[in-house]
This record gives structure tokens, sequence and C-alpha cells, in this order.
């Protein structure tokens, strides 16, 4: 019986042991850069998914103003993939995700309104035209409530 060391069959799996290890090393550095890869793509159209749920929100609300007023994620869903089937143009990636959140509200805005009364389509409008710029301060000021908001719109037809 001698050292561990001097058992050949013992140094040659170690050899392999360690050789397996740096390759398992090198995969995982590699998938570290893939998935940094990965979150750098998905950051990119962030500000696209962000407009899509104020927009599923948006359609949500609708149900406070009138009861008829229901519209399930299933034609959201429809909605976009029209809307992302019709727009696979070329150009550089901001300009198609701009494009994309145009033809979306466009899109939302004409199948919504039809079966909108004419001041909650003011309202519902305004609100997507809000959505679209970006524009974060709805509900701000002396308006306490949303009722409070639709409410200001509601009396413009009167």
């Amino acid at each position: 019986e001698g050292s561990i060391l001097d058992d050949d069959g013992v140094v040659t799996g170690m050899e392999v042991l360690m050789k397996e290890g740096e390759q398992v090393e090198k995969q995982i550095a590699e998938s570290d850069e893939i998935m940094a890869e990965v979150h750098r793509a998905v950051s990119r159209f962030e500000p696209l998914a962000s407009l899509c749920r104020k927009l599923f929100v948006l359609l949500g609300a609708l149900r406070d103003l009138s009861f008829l007023y229901e519209f399930s994620a299933g034609s959201f869903m429809n909605i976009i993939g029209a809307v992302l089937q019709s727009n696979k143009g070329s150009g550089t990636e901001a300009e198609r995700i701009f494009t994309i959140k145009s033809a979306l509200v466009t899109e939302l805005g004409a199948r919504v309104a039809r079966g909108l009364s004419t001041d909650d389509k003011v309202v519902f409008s305004t609100l997507l035209a809000r959505l679209f710029a970006e524009d974060d301060n709805i509900g701000e000021g002396d308006l306490l409530s949303a009722d409070d908001f639709i409410r200001q719109f509601a009396v413009l037809g009167k």
C-alpha cells in the first residue's frame, strides 16, 4: 500500500476531474455572458412592456365608467398579436419599438372607442394619449380620485 499519489488510477481520475472542472467553469462563464445579453435585450423592450401593462390597466378601469365596458385579457392579447403581426418592418430597434407603440395605441383606440359613449370616448382618448406620451401626471393636482378626473371630462359635453 503506498501513497494515494502512487496509484495511477487515482492520478488519472484526478486529472480527468480537473479537466472537467475547467470545462464546467468555462461553460458557467459563457452562460453568465449569455444571461447578461438576455437581460440587455429584455431591458430594451421594458418601455413597451410598461406601456402594455398600463394599457391593460386602463381597459380594466373602463369598467368603473360603465358595467358594459368589459375587456378580457384575451381580447387585449389579440390586439397586441395583430399589431405585432402587421408591424414586422425593419429599421433601428428604437424606430421599431416606437412604431409598435404607435400602432398599439392606434389599434386599441380604434377597437375600444367603437363601443364607448361619446363622453367616455373623450376620457378614454385623453388617457390613451397621456399613456402614449408617457405623461404620468394623471390624477395629480386638485383631483382626489379617478371619479373626479372622469367627472371633469363629463362636464365638457354639457
